[in-house]
Parts: C-alpha cells; structure tokens; sequence
C-alpha cells in the first residue's frame, strides 16, 4: 500500500500483483518510505515495479532493486 498525493488530495493506493514472474530483493532496507519509484506496463505486457531504481531513469534496469514483474496488477485507490 502506497499514499498518493496530488494537489490537495490525499489517498492510498493498494497494488495487487497477480502471475508474479520475478521479484527481486538484494537488500534490507530499514526504510518504509521510497522517493524514487518506477510502474510501468513494459513492451512484452509485463508489469514492472521498482522501489529502489537505479539512475532516476525512469527505465527500468538491471541494476533496479525491490523489483516486481507481473503479468497482470489491479490498483485500488481509496481516500
């Protein structure tokens, strides 16, 4: 779960990642809170998150951590 901010309004944006294809975790964080993220719908269909991104690209990367790749992602949204 995720909070959005945007203008004045404030909510909380659930992902559920469904037919997970690979996560990938190489570090332990002792944060909760991430300033640079990447969602994208990548070319082959897959979904693509990654928390921890490499360069500020925003592409995803080899060098990418806490990374999701899913073959299908519901979002909800709730205030």
């Amino acid at each position: 779960m995720v909070r959005k901010s945007s203008e004045n309004k404030k909510c909380f944006i659930t992902l559920h990642f469904n037919e997970v294809v690979k996560v990938i975790l190489y570090e332990d964080y002792g944060t909760v809170y991430y300033s640079d993220i990447i969602l994208v719908k990548q070319e082959d269909g897959l979904y693509y998150l990654s928390l921890y991104p490499a360069g500020n690209t925003c592409q995803p990367s080899e060098e990418d951590d806490l990374v999701i790749i899913a073959k299908r992602l519901k979002i909800k949204e709730k205030e």
